[in-house]
């Protein structure tokens, strides 16, 4: 029997977007005032001694001079004293960022694991916290994002299929996920010929309506220009900003690279070419609200310093952030460099972790959202000191 949820799925109208139970999204023009926030998320642990190379270094000379063109990279200038870091050239795009003033890079930068009895170098419970902003794993079940999100009664999207736990909030359906269908559009004939059919069912033509035109939204123009998995992006990013919806939430995998690390097709080479192609998009889909927004790009933890026997690197410690936009003040690397020398190195073999990513998390949505100190402490699970280094003042414009 063809009961109406098999009706549509044959007709090719299954949009896997789940938004049953979300605060209503009225059709409007997306508003260049409403600040959008990016999570982008590289899961696998990054390995930021190779994505911001400290060329000067003596250690990382020694430590990776069997990686392809180590010492090469894109200029990253910086005012009078800065060091003279190298951005991967994959990372076109941020660079012509860091070049505009729209982006921060952060260095040696990790979690503070001072309160946690296990979690290094887990990727479960280093991203358990990440995502938590809890001070030891599984001590939260929700995400820092979906707290302020409840606070605010603020909305999200997340750019994949299950909800992430950064998303995750006391009230429910705050948040959708998004994974547009891969089957053809229906035409307008017979979309208007399905509602004829129901025209007595209210309930039934306004779901039809919904879903039909979020449809629309994920189809983007001119398709040929992106691969199928900037086309699903592109439509969740799209929502997100006509909806003048304030979160996204983007997984990029392929991090992990404990073998052929440098390999010209490797999972590293394509992860670095998903992020710099996702930051680009990011930026051309949010249009006007772009000047208000950013996007904070961050890992659970990072690789080792040496290079192992599989021409690949193993899981570490620090590593990099970013933080991007037209709301940044950007043009510099943020760190304090510990050195890379054996004797500099955590446990002898990691970046040791000088700046704390949680607090860079914590600074960024204070001063975009003007958290007051009591919402700070709800948000943040706690009472959190920032940084001079990373506070507000200094990462945005104005």
């Amino acid at each position: 029997m063809m009961n109406r949820r098999n009706f549509l799925t044959n007709c090719g109208i299954g949009i896997g977007v789940s938004l049953a139970g979300l605060p209503s999204f009225a059709s409007a023009a997306s508003d260049p005032n409403t600040p959008c926030f990016v999570f982008i998320n590289l899961r696998g642990a990054a390995d930021g001694v190779d994505m911001v190379r400290p060329v000067f270094d003596v250690g990382y000379q020694n430590l990776r001079s069997k990686a392809p063109n180590y010492l090469t990279g894109l200029d990253l200038p910086q005012a009078s004293g800065g060091l003279p870091f190298k951005l991967n050239p994959y990372l076109s795009n941020i660079h012509a960022l860091y070049n505009s003033g729209e982006a921060l890079l952060f260095h040696a930068m990790g979690l503070n694991y001072s309160k946690a009895a296990s979690g290094i170098r887990s990727h479960f419970a280093s991203q358990q916290m990440l995502e938590s902003m809890s001070d030891a794993p599984y001590l939260l079940k929700t995400g820092f994002i979906g707290r302020l999100m409840a606070l605010r009664n603020y909305t999200g999207v997340a750019a994949k299929s299950t909800l992430p736990l950064v998303l995750e909030s006391s009230k429910r359906r705050l948040a959708l996920t998004w994974s547009p269908t891969t089957g053809a559009m229906p035409t307008e004939d017979l979309i208007q010929r399905v509602k004829a059919m129901y025209e007595e069912d209210r309930q039934f033509l306004s779901a039809l309506n919904r879903g039909y035109q979020n449809a629309l939204v994920s189809l983007p123009k001119p398709e040929a220009e992106l691969d199928k998995a900037m086309k699903n992006l592109f439509s969740a990013i799209s929502f997100a900003n006509e909806k003048n919806i304030p979160f996204i939430s983007i997984e990029i995998a392929g991090w992990d690279a404990h073998t052929d690390e440098w390999g010209l097709s490797s999972g590293y080479t394509n992860a670095l070419k998903a992020l710099d192609s996702t930051v680009a998009l990011v930026k051309s889909t949010l249009q006007g609200r772009w000047a208000k927004s950013c996007v904070l790009v961050n890992s659970e933890f990072g690789r080792t310093a040496a290079i192992n026997g599989s021409a690949g690197t193993d899981h570490g410690s620090g590593t990099i952030a970013m933080l991007l936009g037209g709301a940044v003040q950007g043009g510099r690397v943020v760190t304090k460099w510990p050195g890379m020398q054996e004797n500099q190195l955590f446990e002898k073999r990691d970046l040791a972790i000088t700046l704390d990513v949680q607090q860079l998390q914590a600074s960024v949505l204070e001063k975009m959202f003007g958290l007051s100190p009591a919402e700070q402490e709800l948000v943040f699970s706690r009472a959190m000191s920032i940084d001079p280094l990373l506070s507000g003042s200094r990462l945005f414009k104005g």
